[in-house]
C-alpha cells in the first residue's frame, strides 16, 4: 500500500497517516541501478512478501492473509490515509510471480476496506517460464 506526492515529505506522510513507512524514497534520490534517472515523487509503503506454494486453495488463503495484514497495519487510520492520498497518488499493489496464471479471488470485506481508503487496486502478474520450484512468490505494497 503506498502512497506518491510530489509535495509532501515522506516524514508529512508519516506524520499526515500517523504511520511509519516500511520502505520510502525521496524525489531526487538516484534510481538504484540507474545513474541519472531520479525519482520524481516522494514515496511512503507498507510492504508484504510472502512465498507460497501453487495450490489454489493456498494461494487463496495467503492471499487473504497478505491483504488483510496490510489493511489492518493501515485500520485506525483510514482517514488520515484518505488524507495523505490527496497529496498525490495512493493505491494497493498485489505483485505476483507465478509459473502458471493463479487464481485471483477477492473477499467483498477486503474490496469494501480497499474502497473505503479511496485507493486504486493494481494487478501485476508474471508468469516465469521454465520454473518448477514448486513456490509462487506474492508481493502485496
Amino acid at each position: 500500500m503506498f502512497v506518491e506526492s510530489e509535495c509532501a515529505s515522506v516524514e508529512d506522510l508519516s506524520h499526515l497517516i500517523g504511520l511509519e513507512s516500511d520502505t520510502s524514497r525521496r524525489k531526487g534520490e538516484v534510481l538504484p541501478g540507474r545513474p541519472g534517472k531520479i525519482y520524481k515523487t516522494n514515496l511512503w509503503r507498507l510492504d508484504n512478501r510472502q512465498e507460497i506454494s501453487d495450490e489454489p486453495e493456498e494461494i487463496h488463503r495467503q492471499e487473504r492473509v497478505g491483504l488483510q495484514d496490510i489493511l489492518s497495519r493501515v485500520a485506525g487510520h483510514e482517514q488520515q490515509f484518505v488524507a495523505a492520498g490527496r497529496t498525490g497518488r495512493s493505491g494497493l499493489l498485489v505483485g505476483i510471480l507465478a509459473k502458471s496464471v493463479p487464481p485471483l479471488i477477492f473477499d467483498a470485506a477486503i474490496l469494501k476496506a480497499i474502497a473505503a481508503l479511496n485507493i486504486d487496486l493494481e494487478i501485476d502478474l508474471l508468469i516465469e517460464q521454465g520454473v518448477d520450484d514448486g513456490e509462487d512468490e506474492k508481493i502485496s505494497d
